[in-house]
């Protein structure tokens, strides 16, 4: 009995330590204890003895079963709360996940928008600089039509006025030189008021052209004149002549206010520069002499002829001067290093007669091959020879229009030649000797021609 009742309270203790440890690992571990209660009861323990034991045990399940459920509700709570945390921040990832599409949405759409945009203002710029393009070629051409018909116009009543012109020349005046005296060289003056003329005989003449009344004589001491030029503002005359000599004179005055020396033999030609303050001399000597007229000294003396210079021009730019000689060659010279550029072959006979046109372009030369040659002036090219005259070509000179060459030959006539087209246009007879020169009027309009018959006559067109 005794041992069945210490079995029973270590089988007692012994589940209540068991229970009591396994409560206090897990909460909600169910006290095998309660399950020995009837079993204890038969091993003679009394209700009494187990009943603290069973209260400890169910005391500890309440208190642990309360702690486990706080446990369990806060645990519960954390995760509801890492849960809604996790889903604000989904949320607000996802919220600002769909910001960023949207905002690169918006940016794709304004890039499209300025893309679609670029490329219309684009287009649009395209098609008024297109529209704007066509519209100035058509204006263009449309100017072009209107200006190449009214240039036409304008050339043909050029043409018409110059064929005009150049059949209406006339012979209004006859004037008569002193004695078996001849003339070999006249100049109309800039202003065309006047003109000069040379004698075989020791003087030179200044008349008056819309008269053909003499204003004044011009006397050398010895030797016949052979040359005359006017400086371009009309105030200077210059002579040259068999004895070797340049004199200037005043036009106004008459009075003489150089005399210059250094040829060896007589002069044949004189040619101011543009700006009159540099004379060219061409003489028998084979040399043409360049003077300074401020202090009337020698500049330079260009040698290349072998025969005597009949000739010499400067050209308009005051750059170029042109001699013609007996050597039947023209020479090229460049004004500025006083040196030869080329020599120009192709007459046959001696060149009498240079003349540059207005624009500097053409050159002109007469010569005794009955001939008159077109020069390209800055390629020294021959561009036409032009033929009519019988005999020689004693002189030559071209309008201040470029448009008409005048010559006076050995054959007793004046041609006028159609510079563009190279035509001859008419022949001008009246004189009964050579014609030795020829000078045409600032406007054009009038033409002198000074003969061996001892006779200078007037010619005028109507302009």
């Amino acid at each position: 009995m005794i041992r069945q009742l210490i079995v029973a309270i270590h089988k007692l203790l012994a589940g209540f330590l068991a229970d009591l440890y396994y409560l206090n690992i897990d909460p909600c571990y169910e006290p095998q204890l309660f399950n020995l209660k009837d079993e204890l009861a038969q091993d003679g323990l009394a209700e009494e003895l187990v009943k603290p034991y069973f209260d400890i045990l169910q005391d500890i399940q309440r208190r642990q079963g309360e702690q486990y459920e706080q446990e369990l509700k806060k645990l519960i709570e954390q995760v509801e709360a890492e849960r809604l945390s996790q889903a604000s921040a989904k949320a607000e990832a996802q919220r600002k996940q769909q910001i960023e599409e949207a905002a690169k949405a918006e940016a794709q759409r304004k890039q499209q928008i300025q893309e679609a945009s670029a490329k219309a203002e684009e287009q649009r710029k395209q098609q008024i600089q297109e529209a704007s393009a066509k519209a100035e070629a058509q204006r263009k051409q449309q100017i072009q039509e209107v200006s190449a018909k009214a240039e036409s116009q304008r050339q043909q009543q050029i043409e018409e006025k110059f064929l005009r012109k150049s059949h209406s020349f006339k012979c209004v005046k006859t004037l008569n030189g002193v004695g078996m005296s001849s003339f070999d060289c006249v100049v109309i003056s800039p202003d065309g008021k006047t003109f000069a003329s040379n004698s075989s005989a020791n003087f030179s003449q200044l008349w008056n052209l819309h008269t053909g009344e003499l204003i004044r004589t011009f006397s050398w001491h010895s030797g016949a004149v052979n040359c005359v030029a006017i400086n371009p503002n009309g105030t200077t005359l210059a002579g040259g002549s068999y004895d070797q000599q340049i004199k200037l004179w005043n036009l106004e005055t008459g009075q003489e206010i150089s005399s210059i020396k250094g040829h060896s033999f007589l002069i044949w030609s004189l040619a101011f520069s543009p700006d009159g303050e540099t004379l060219a001399s061409g003489s028998q000597d084979n040399t043409i002499k360049l003077w300074n007229l401020k202090n009337g000294e020698e500049i330079r003396t260009l040698t290349g002829h072998s025969e005597s210079v009949f000739s010499v021009v400067i050209s308009p730019d005051g750059n170029t001067l042109v001699s013609g000689s007996y050597d039947n060659t023209i020479k090229v010279w460049n004004l500025k290093t006083r040196q030869e550029i080329r020599t120009l072959t192709g007459h046959s006979d001696s060149v009498f007669s240079v003349v540059i046109s207005p624009d500097g372009q053409i050159l002109a030369s007469g010569s005794g091959d009955n001939t008159i040659k077109l020069w390209n002036l800055k390629t020294g090219q021959e561009i036409r020879t032009l033929s009519g005259h019988s005999d020689y070509v004693n002189s030559v000179v071209i309008s201040p229009d470029g448009q008409i060459i005048a010559s006076g030959s050995g054959d007793n006539t004046i041609k006028l030649w159609h510079l563009k087209t190279r035509q001859e246009i008419r022949t001008l007879t009246g004189h009964s000797a050579k014609v030795n020169s020829v000078s045409f009027s600032p406007d054009g309009n009038t033409l002198v021609s000074g003969s061996f018959d001892g006779r200078i006559k007037i010619w005028r067109c109507d302009g």
